[in-house]
Parts: C-alpha cells; structure tokens; sequence
C-alpha cells in the first residue's frame, strides 16, 4: 500500500512490477478512503473504502481512462454523502446491474399498456416510435444510467433540426408513460424531467373534400389506373384506412367482404370486422388480380418489393391533384364519414365502419344487423361516388363479381 496525491499525471504514469499495486490520495477528505489500484499489465481502477453500521466495505468506481480521476473523486464524493444518509453504494450498485435494459424496460412496458385494455395500434404506434428514436440509441443502456439532458437534447433534435414536431409530441408522452412504469416497478427513484415545454400543439387534421374536389379526385384516380390510384379509391369506397389497405392479403377477401383488423393464430380475431366490397371496389381488385396474383398482399409489387413505392406514388398523387387546400388520405376517410353521416346512416353504423367500436355502445344494434346496415350504406355511398366522378352508373358486374343483394 502507497499513498500520494493523486494527480491526472501521476494516473497516466502509473506501473508496477506486482500484481498489483494500491495507491491512496492523501487529498482525499470525504471521510472514506479513496485511491487507483494498478495490475501489472497496466490496467487502472479507481476504488472507494467506507465504513457503514461498523462493517468496512470497498467499492469499485471505475476503469481509468474511461473514469477520469475527477470524476471518480466527485463520485466518491457523492457515495460518501449518501452513506452518511444510511444508504449503502454497494447495494446501489447491485440493484443497478440487476435492472433490466432499457429495451426489455420497454417491452414489459408495452406489455403491460396492453394488458391494460390499450388497442393494439396504439401499442403499435409506442413501440414505432420508441424503436426508431430511442431503442437505436440506448438500448443497450440502463435508464438510470441515462441523463435527463439526453432525452431532452433527443426531443430538440426532433423538433428543431428534423421539424418533426408532433412526432417529438408523441415521443414525449410515451416517454413519460415509460417513466411512471419505471417508477412503479422501482427502476428509478423519481419520475423523469425532460426539461422543455411541448413544441407545438397538435390539432385534429379534419378536412372534408367539396364536391368539386371529389369529383376531380376521383376523375384523376381513374384515369391512372395504378397501384396508388386503386388504393386510395378503396379508401374511399370502403372508408377503411390506408395503412388497412395497404395491408390487405388475397386471403383477406371473401367472395365480396374484406377481414379487416388483427389476425389471430386461427386467422380471424375478435377485432375484425367484415367490410363489404361493393362492385366498384370489386373491379378495382380484379385488375390487380389480372395483373399479378402470386403475391400475398394486394397491393405488393410484382417483384415482391416494398411498399414505401406505393407511399411515394401517393406523394405524387397529392402534387398532381392540386384541390383548394393540402389533402391526405386521411382526409378521403374522413369525407367519407361525413358523407355517411349526411345520407343520414346510423351513427352506430358509422362508428362500426371508421372502427370506433365499443361493448357499450353497441348494446342496442347487434354485430350482424350492423355489418348489414354497413353494407347498405357502402352500396349507397359508392353509388353517390360514382355519379360525383361523372359516372351515372356503378362499375358493371361481371361473372367473376358476385352481386351484393339479390334482386326482390
């Protein structure tokens, strides 16, 4: 055993010819006793000796140069104020190599946001977001390990250099969400500050297309006869959304309904919800199937490729339809919600189609009387569509198109 005052020099220029060697700062006054141990081979730890309820304990801060010399002196430091409170540094440090990484944090979060009643889109939705702003950075990490200044400088980057505004919005709530669990499960001993005010206000995107607009839409749409083209006129024709469209499988499609929502390990959950195909829809999926019927989405490229092409095509699609105002395909759902709405359809039945389905609202219609109403409004909302567009008549049913209703 030596003594000296350590300096950051001194540190760097430490050997031995021992095992290893202990070396004790006499600078050290925090009450403990602080120092580097050297080995041989010239490996350099900085370590802490304390004494609590009569027992004398050692503890390692850190690996020179990792640890610098005045961050393991601070350390020590702030080790000693807390075994004067009665806590001890040891303890600390074995309940920290226990804690979970924030990536398995994160899943048993999640787990528990849908075990708590959450829908699994919204499920979904936390576990995009933490995936490709946070779990890319510090999965690896422990959140106790993580500094409030670096979610804070995370949130800034979104908002201020990338101009995702909302996206930092919804960051943030999730993040506090993952907090409060932490704090329940004992992962950290307070809930985090981020530090920042919320960057913007999120607002309903609610856009209804005029007549015009829609007429000139849809005119467009059927002149393009592509991929981006079919899609968003499903989206109109079904009032489903275009994540769902996007997402249809050949094996979704039976006779003339759609499965749309979640599939289970037997193919259907009790989250789906049968949409009816009217004969335009129909027509505009027998195109797709004359052209390519190996794929197993709907809406896949012939060579199997991705579908941020088909997002892209859509982009396009918002340049060349020049309306009033910007649109989204959002906005063509939500014109077809306040179509349904003014052709005075059932606000249950329209709250079954836009998926807004709950028990207890739905107590006084049953779920096959429903999807019956639902289809009766779709045929009826696509007829008023197809006139909009300039066409008086619905697509014509051909022999592979099964007619909806039978003629009374």
């Amino acid at each position: 055993m030596s003594t000296a005052n350590l300096t950051e020099d001194f540190v760097e220029g430490l050997s031995t010819q021992d095992a290893q060697e202990e070396f004790y700062d006499l600078s050290f006054i925090g009450g403990g006793s602080f120092g580097v141990r050297v080995s041989n081979r010239g490996r350099k730890s900085f370590f802490l000796i304390y004494s609590l309820h009569g027992k004398r304990k050692r503890l390692t801060l850190g690996s020179y140069p990792l640890v610098s010399l005045d961050e393991a002196r601070k350390g020590a430091l702030r080790l000693l104020r807390e075994v004067r409170d009665g806590l001890d540094p040891r303890a600390q440090k074995r309940r920290f190599l226990l804690e979970p990484t924030l990536s398995n944090l994160v899943k048993n979060y999640l787990e528990s946001v849908e075990s708590g009643g959450a829908k699994r889109k919204t499920v979904l939705d936390y576990r995009s977001v933490l995936d490709r702003e946070v779990l890319k950075l510090w999965g690896d990490r422990k959140l106790r390990d993580i500094k409030e200044d670096e979610f804070v400088r995370l949130l800034e980057d979104l908002s201020n250099n990338r101009n995702k505004l909302v996206q930092a919005n919804r960051l943030r709530s999730v993040l506090r969400g993952l907090s409060v669990y932490a704090l329940e499960q004992g992962v950290i001993d307070r809930p985090l500050s981020f530090g920042v005010s919320k960057r913007t206000t999120e607002q309903a995107e609610w856009r209804i297309l005029r007549e015009v607009e829609l007429k000139a839409l849809w005119k467009i749409l059927s002149a393009k006869r592509d991929r981006a083209a079919s899609a968003l006129k499903l989206v109109l024709l079904t009032g489903q959304s275009l994540k769902d469209v996007l997402s249809m499988r050949w094996s979704d499609i039976r006779v003339n309904y759609w499965d749309v929502g979640p599939k289970t390990a037997d193919g259907i959950s009790r989250d789906t919800k049968e949409i009816a195909l009217v004969p335009s829809a129909m027509e505009v999926l027998k195109e797709h199937s004359r052209n390519d019927n190996r794929c197993e989405y709907v809406f896949s490229l012939p060579s199997g490729g991705c579908q941020k092409n088909i997002y892209h095509s859509i982009r396009d699609l918002q340049k060349i339809v020049k309306l009033e105002t910007t649109w989204s395909p959002r906005n063509l759902r939500q014109t077809v919600e306040h179509g349904l709405r003014v052709m005075e359809v059932s606000p249950f039945v329209v709250d079954w189609l836009m998926g807004r389905k709950t028990r207890g609202r739905f107590l006084q219609i049953e779920e096959s009387r429903c999807r019956m109403l639902a289809e009766q409004a779709l045929v009826r909302w696509s007829l008023k569509l197809l006139d909009t567009g300039g066409r008086g008549k619905p697509a014509p049913s051909s022999d592979k198109v099964v007619p909806l209703f039978r003629k009374r």
